[in-house]
């Protein structure tokens, strides 16, 4: 019966320790310097993950796998007013390999530019379960449309028109979308009013205005508690 030697058993051993103390070495917060993103592990140590300096608003996954970004492309696009703009991209890199992927710089549809160029990334933020993220961007000289981006597929779907939103973390709505939304009114001009609608862009709820949004978030922390 053959036995390890010495050194095998050694290699063996640090390999289990090193292995088990990565297990124990968690990311507690990204950052974004010069352009660039960086993660801040529990054990004190800070890591680069970009180096083009053209990086911001990282979104760290549920597991710790991967960050998703939004990169400046250098891609420079004249309007018919002649006003200059950037076009972006939605971009992912994987944490142990640094290898990036870009999700898309484009939009599915014409804007009021008549571009498919992803020129604006409003509010990007991340459902709880990593599946999804939302954003606005260009649509309407009005207003913005809320995009959903399938983190798996890559599909983008438009749920609904909306000025700002944001996801409920709480209460009976959790994972639910809290939109704002501006509509002109007879005699009353452009007013702004809150929705709740879910991630498919079915509505359940108006809220009404901004002191009732209030009240509604105030309910919802007493009924979590």
């Amino acid at each position: 019966m053959k036995t390890m030697s010495t050194t095998k058993i050694a290699i063996f051993i640090i390999t289990l320790i090193l292995t088990f103390s990565c297990k124990d070495v968690t990311i507690v917060e990204t950052f974004v310097d010069k352009g660039n993103i960086f993660i801040t592990k529990s054990d004190g140590t800070i890591q680069q993950i970009t180096f083009l300096g053209k990086d911001n608003t990282p979104l760290l996954s549920p597991n710790h796998e991967v960050i998703y970004f939004i990169r400046e492309t250098g891609n420079l696009f004249k309007n018919e007013y002649n006003y200059e703009m950037q076009q972006l991209a939605i971009m992912k890199v994987d944490l142990l390999s640094l290898r990036e992927l870009k999700l898309t710089d484009k939009i599915h549809y014409k804007d009021w530019n008549q571009s498919s160029e992803l020129f604006r990334v409003g509010n990007f933020s991340m459902s709880d379960d990593g599946k999804y993220i939302f954003f606005l961007t260009q649509k309407w000289v009005v207003t913005d449309v809320l995009v959903r981006l399938d983190t798996d597929t890559n599909l983008m779907t438009e749920i609904s028109h909306g000025d700002g939103f944001e996801i409920l973390k709480e209460g009976v709505f959790k994972n639910h979308l809290l939109i704002t939304r501006g509509e002109i009114k007879e005699n009353a001009g452009r007013q702004w009013s809150y929705w709740i609608i879910d991630i498919n862009g079915n509505k359940k709820k108006e809220i009404g205005d901004k002191n009732a949004v209030k009240i509604f978030k105030e309910n919802q922390k007493e009924k979590t508690n």
